[in-house]
């Protein structure tokens, strides 16, 4: 089920928005960047970021562009139906194992994804 947010006008929020920034949030994850380190790399406010993440508020080009320069990702990725982080591409079964989780996670509420990564971090060992 795809989460629709309202736009500025009052709308919903165009999928292709919402996809985009749900892509910039695993790349930066997958790097394992904070919300405030991938901000100041691109010069705005961690809370500015959130709303792109979130869908909230669109991209402008320009902004997308500084992204994918500071994720070290074509800005192609975030349109792709078959994106998955590029250091899993070529490596066909973990990036579609990647692609079903990362899929689940992201339904998941803000505090079952903590408890999963509680989980996912005890389990990985030292």
């Amino acid at each position: 089920m795809t989460k629709r947010v309202a736009s500025r006008r009052g709308g919903p929020a165009d999928p292709i928005d919402s996809r985009v920034g749900t892509r910039i949030r695993v790349r930066r994850q997958c790097l394992g960047w904070s919300q405030t380190k991938l901000a100041g790399q691109i010069r705005i406010s961690f809370q500015q970021l959130q709303k792109y993440e979130n869908g909230t508020n669109r991209v402008s080009a320009g902004r997308l562009a500084r992204i994918a320069d500071a994720l070290d990702i074509d800005v192609g990725w975030f349109f792709r139906d078959d994106a998955v982080p590029p250091a899993l591409e070529g490596n066909d079964a973990k990036s579609k194992e990647l692609s079903r989780l990362t899929a689940i996670f992201m339904r998941l509420s803000k505090p079952a994804r903590q408890k999963l990564r509680l989980i996912a971090t005890a389990l990985s060992g030292p």
